[in-house]
């Protein structure tokens, strides 16, 4: 184990929490997007995901 010293501590630190919001602003996208594809696959939509961006449901 290495000592980095308090310069490579706050690198350190300032990396996780960069990873940490990026994760955050992940799920808060992607999340909602899955769950409006899969309510429109289980609704029997065949493009749910389009459905749910344009907000009309789409005639075959």
């Amino acid at each position: 184990m290495t000592d980095e010293g308090p310069a490579g501590n706050r690198l350190h630190d300032a990396g996780g929490r960069l990873a940490r919001n990026l994760m955050l602003i992940l799920l808060i996208i992607l999340v909602p997007l899955a769950f409006m594809s899969f309510l429109g696959a289980v609704l029997g939509f065949g493009e749910g995901f389009l459905i749910a961006v344009q907000g009309g449901v789409v005639k075959d």
